[in-house]
């Protein structure tokens, strides 16, 4: 009797250990060859962009509705295998961290032409006009980071400026949108436009652009405040934004109407829609 409770004790902890090892590989295993690294790259797909996703492989859900597109430049800090033999990067964008395909990118040698959007940033309402021959529109702000077009900004052409940001040299840069592209320029050499004082004149317009399929319309600036609608203004949705606030915790909101309701809708999940200005201005 003493012999079996000794052998039903060994098999009952074989059996735990082989289940707590078999959990710990599945863990380990998770993500196929994963390695930490760090090198930079730049999105350059035949369909015009790359997926931005939760995880190393098109199994996996999408963080952003929309492709990061072309030209844009990413700092990989992790590497990983897809089912299918396909290496995927671990990168930041947009404020988000995920995962891109690295079959639809090319390297960048010797730069980090990444630009950490949420430091050193502030909101801005201005509008612009290129006073020089040679303003780049690139991926951060500053000279260091790589550019998003082969030409410069044709001089005279009129932008809107959403979000500033200092150089390492102290000088001040814009984030525009021009021709669908989200980049930066350098305002020293733009020369700021005053806009019409027309009642109901648009300050903005954005796309909603949230991991979660949309954002809340609220009574006010802030997540304390309730919602006017029991549902998400969805992704791709565009909006009309007349004034923004700051909330107690420091972030911005819009005043915008949608479906006949006037809210604030969060200015954090949402990306600036290209314009055209010359109608807006002087």
């Amino acid at each position: 009797m003493k012999k079996q409770c000794y052998l039903l004790l060994t098999v009952l902890m074989l059996t735990l250990f082989m289940a707590v090892s078999a959990s710990a590989d599945a863990y380990v295993e998770q993500y196929l060859n994963e390695t930490y690294v760090e090198y930079d790259i730049r999105v350059a797909a035949p369909d015009g962009g790359v997926n931005f996703r939760y995880g190393p492989g098109v199994e996996y859900p999408k963080i952003l509705p929309d492709m990061i597109p072309n030209g844009v430049a990413l700092h990989v800090i992790r590497q990983a295998m897809a089912v299918n033999g396909n290496y995927w990067g671990f990168v930041e964008y947009a404020g988000y961290f995920g995962w891109v395909a690295l079959s639809q990118c090319e390297t960048i040698s010797g730069q980090n032409a990444q630009y950490r959007f949420e430091e050193h940033i502030e909101h801005a309402n201005m509008y612009v006009q290129v006073n020089a021959d040679d303003v780049n529109l690139r991926t951060g702000a500053g000279v260091e980071y790589q550019k998003l077009m082969d030409l410069p900004l044709p001089k005279g052409t009129k932008l809107h400026v959403y979000f500033k940001a200092k150089a390492a040299n102290g000088n001040d840069w814009g984030f525009i949108s021009y021709q669908h592209i989200n980049g930066w320029i350098a305002l020293k050499q733009c020369k700021e436009l005053k806009e019409k004082e027309e009642q109901g004149a648009v300050f903005y317009r954005i796309k909603v652009a949230a991991p979660d399929g949309g954002v809340n319309l609220r009574l006010g600036p802030g997540m304390e405040y309730g919602r006017l609608l029991p549902y998400l203004i969805p992704n791709d949705m565009l909006l009309e934004i007349s004034e923004e606030k700051i909330s107690t915790t420091g972030n911005y909101w819009g005043l915008t109407t949608y479906e006949e309701i006037t809210g604030y809708v969060t200015l954090n999940q949402v990306m600036p829609v290209a314009e055209d200005v010359s109608g807006l201005l002087f």
